[in-house]
């Protein structure tokens, strides 16, 4: 649950709560079946009047209580993704504009200058290649975080 709770505004946080929302989406029924599992153990044991100690009843009713809370937060979940979905979009759109707008840029660099001209120094060119390398190796760890 406390992997559900915190609720970030920006894109990199809110693309990491959208998957661990997924992921325990995914898991729900395996969660439910393992609850109703616990939950008919205990039945069971009332039904044949065994004698439940005050421990494994306190266990239960945390365990009854966990799930209302993650029932709860996955709830609060879907809202909150649906709420901010449209605002990381227009996020994520502008970040892949200044990300093709950079490219752009280096594209054009490449197509000019030093890079066209026979009379460049080889060592100068590559010198100048190993800058836009690093350029183009920043923007790239910038996507993959």
């Amino acid at each position: 649950m406390k992997t559900l709770t915190g609720r970030p505004d920006e894109l990199d946080g809110f693309m990491g709560f959208v998957e661990t929302h997924q992921k325990h989406l995914n898991a729900k029924t395996l969660y439910t079946t393992e609850h109703a599992t616990v939950e008919d153990m205990f039945a069971m044991l009332v039904e044949y009047e065994m004698k439940i100690p005050a421990a494994d009843q306190v266990r239960l009713d945390d365990l009854n209580d966990a799930r209302g809370l993650f029932l709860e937060s996955m709830a609060l979940g879907v809202d909150f993704v649906d709420a901010k979905k449209p605002e990381m979009m227009k996020a994520l759109k502008v970040g892949i504009s200044d990300v093709e707008e950079v490219l752009f840029r280096e594209q054009t660099a490449l197509n000019t200058g030093q890079y066209m001209d026979r009379e460049s120094d080889p060592a100068e060119v590559v010198v100048a290649l190993a800058v836009v390398r690093g350029n183009l190796d920043q923007h790239a760890a910038k996507v993959r975080p």
